[in-house]
């Protein structure tokens, strides 16, 4: 067979992994193994990658996880129970294809050839409830009559997958082209995707293309809301940049980036893209090796994040010398006489073009609001005369994109009650954390109905983006408004989100508070508050004096990520921890013998605080408060970033985007530090510690 068959989209090949029990199949799994090979492929198998030193299961599930399609041949045998799950080790690798998204192409032998005795097979009634799982299962499967016509029947299969399905081909490399990476937005009769001409953006797109250029720069950084057009134009960029220097390569969504990784590199100049960046958590690790590799080879970096993110992206940059980074303008919201009335028009199509004008006034200008509402318009889906209210066309439309999903997926799971669930706890790791049994439990369904219906999302819907084992709903605007559905209510909260809480809280507290508190946020910013999380604040506030400091500390932890939306709540609980040092002793012997105490609850405060001290009005109090704990604490403020003296200055920095008014506010909360005599040697003896430029600047201000 010609190598050429096996290849789609340009020079990209299938990663096959074939999965099967091994003595009673060794022989049709050779001779699969030796035509994949004859055919110019590296099929992945136990007989391929040999012996390693980390466990054989996670040798198996490492390179699956690399693979783009599974061949799963089931015999006449269960194969070797794994003890700690109770699964074989093939029963294994096919649910963890499943949970990944990645194409199963089955292969079952018929009965009576499959029928199994105790004295042939061990567990057959394992065997059987296995083979009517993978039958039920989002799979595409085929039998075949005697074990060997296996290697001819996985060969037709995989034809038919090249031929049907070549848009899957590459979906699990760690290094994507934008074609590739974009693949499952490019369908032009979906509701949302990026099939349509780029609108507007030329300016920003110079400015990408600058940075591109630029020998100096190493990083830039993408900032823009949700709904705001940034993956577009990183695709309209891609398209642009397709045979240029250096080459523009997307972070394939289910990984994260580390020494291994960058090894995947092709030679040559490239750029790498991370969309997203904010949800990739710690950057530190990903940046000390992009540094590693960019000395020896030319290399970039190009992020994009939310405007709320940019903080926690700017921290993970900060070993970078300034002049190697660019923060680009926040990506704004399209022209409204031009660019926005343009897309309107384009839209919703030559019948409705007429209401364009009103469509951009209800949208403000936002693409995705324009995009998807336009097209529902156009397919009749949604009347024109919503256009005149403008929070019951924005809600219509966002519900648009979910027009396409059952009200049931597999095993009876509501839809919209499971992307309601994902959307409170997200970004969660399957499999870790007893994610798919919450939900369950949740639901009342089983877990591996969670598993199935989530790949149901994933694969035919569009609507789950996966790095890793991370998995979250796409896009972040959809995820907002099915939360914002399911905690408010005619102005009220609804109680949806305490329910999350008492339920997720011992496994995903911090998610669930920081996506309501986003959501409380937007409320705020668009004069229409609601207290979605008064309640339960209330119940962290009353729990504190019956906290050990171990656990207080712990509980800040859970707390740091939401602070940045909820200034006023959060202020008020630091307030309380700094005025009440005292705290129950830990009863747990382990604990006992790693005492903690009011300073390890102190040093949990200064990120907290200096989020809070990101809206103005707090800025003043948080800079006088992050001083005064500066003066308390000890360490060396080099080895440790999170010590409040350089959570201050960092604070107080001047950055590109960062108004001088916050700079202002929290100058003036220094104020007293110089307005007495009692105070100016504390504040001298701090300069030592900090920098000493803010202090100045405090006695001038």
């Amino acid at each position: 067979m010609d190598q050429r068959d096996w290849r789609a989209r340009g020079s990209l090949a299938m990663r096959i992994f074939v999965s099967s029990t091994y003595l009673d199949l060794q022989e049709v799994r050779d001779r699969l193994i030796k035509s994949l090979m004859k055919a110019g492929k590296s099929p992945a198998a136990m007989e391929v990658f040999g012996a390693r030193s980390d466990l054989p299961l996670d040798s198996c599930l490492q390179e699956l996880r690399r693979s783009d399609v599974v061949v799963l041949m089931i015999g006449a045998q269960y194969g070797s129970v794994e003890s700690k799950s109770g699964l074989s080790y093939t029963h294994l690798e096919f649910r963890e294809a499943v949970g990944c998204g990645i194409p199963v192409l089955a292969l079952v032998l018929k009965p009576p050839a499959a029928a199994v005795s105790p004295a042939k097979g061990k567990h057959p009634d394992r065997l059987k409830a296995f083979r009517e799982e993978v039958l039920r299962g989002p799979v595409t499967a085929d039998r075949v009559d005697e074990p060997n016509e296996f290697p001819g029947a996985a060969m037709a299969a995989l034809m038919r997958f090249r031929d049907e399905q070549a848009n899957r081909i590459g979906q699990f490399r760690t290094f994507q082209d934008g074609q590739d990476y974009f693949a499952n937005q490019l369908n032009s009769a979906a509701i949302f995707n990026h099939a349509h001409d780029l609108i507007g953006r030329g300016k920003l797109l110079s400015e990408l293309e600058s940075f591109l250029e630029d020998s100096d720069l190493f990083v830039a950084i993408l900032p823009g809301a949700g709904g705001s057009g940034k993956s577009k134009v990183l695709y309209e960029l891609s398209k642009r940049r397709a045979d240029g220097s250096p080459r523009l390569l997307f972070l394939g969504p289910q990984f994260s980036l580390d020494e291994e990784r960058l090894k995947e590199l092709p030679a040559g100049p490239v750029c790498i893209v991370v969309d997203d960046a904010h949800r990739l958590g710690s950057l530190d690790g990903m940046i000390r090796a992009l540094v590693g590799t960019a000395s020896a080879r030319p290399l970039k970096l190009l992020l994009t994040c939310r405007p709320v993110g940019l903080a926690q992206i700017e921290h993970g940059l900060r070993g970078l010398p300034k002049e190697a980074r660019r923060v680009l303008a926040q990506l704004p919201t399209l022209d409204l006489e031009t660019e926005a009335l343009a897309l309107a028009t384009t839209s919703l199509g030559t019948q409705y073009a007429g209401h364009a004008h009103r469509l951009v006034e209800i949208s403000d200008g936002n693409p995705l609001i324009i995009t998807v509402g336009g097209r529902l318009i156009q397919d009749r889906t949604l009347s024109a005369d919503l256009l005149s209210q403008k929070e019951d066309f924005r809600t219509a439309a966002l519900d648009g994109l979910l027009r396409d999903v059952p009200d049931s997926l597999a095993g009876s799971v509501p839809s919209r009650g499971l992307l309601q669930a994902m959307a409170a706890i997200c970004p969660f790791r399957r499999g870790v954390e007893n994610a798919e049994q919450l939900i369950a439990d949740w639901l009342e369904a089983s877990p591996w109905d969670i598993v199935r219906s989530i790949v149901e999302l994933d694969v035919q819907h569009g609507l789950i983006l996966k790095r890793g084992r991370i998995i979250r709903i796409q896009p972040d605007v959809l995820a907002d408004h099915l939360l914002f559905t399911a905690c408010v209510a005619d102005g009220q909260p609804t109680g949806f989100l305490d329910g999350i809480v008492d339920r997720f809280g011992s496994a995903y507290l911090a998610n669930a508070l920081t996506n309501a508190a986003e959501v409380e946020w937007r409320c705020r910013m668009t004069g229409t508050p609601v207290d979605i999380l008064g309640k339960v604040y209330g119940q962290i506030m009353d729990s504190l004096p019956s906290l050990t400091h171990r656990a207080r500390a712990h509980l800040l932890e859970d707390l740091k990520e939401p602070s940045l939306f909820l200034p006023e709540k959060s202020w008020q609980l630091v307030s309380w921890l700094i005025e009440h040092p005292g705290a129950p002793e830990d009863t747990d012997p382990l604990s006992r013998a790693f005492p903690q105490d009011q300073s390890d609850v102190l040093r949990e405060l200064p990120p907290i605080i200096a989020r809070v001290g990101a809206d103005e009005a707090f800025t003043a109090p948080c800079a006088a408060q992050l001083l005064d704990l500066a003066e308390s604490d000890t360490r060396p403020t080099n080895p440790y970033p999170e010590h409040p003296m350089r959570v201050l200055c960092d604070m107080l920095e001047y950055q590109p985007g960062r108004p001088f008014s916050l700079q202002r506010e929290g100058l003036r909360g220094l104020r007293v530090f110089v307005d007495s005599e009692a105070a100016r040697g504390r504040y001298i003896n701090l300069a030592a510690r900090g920098r000493s430029w803010f202090f100045a600047a405090a006695q001038a201000a």
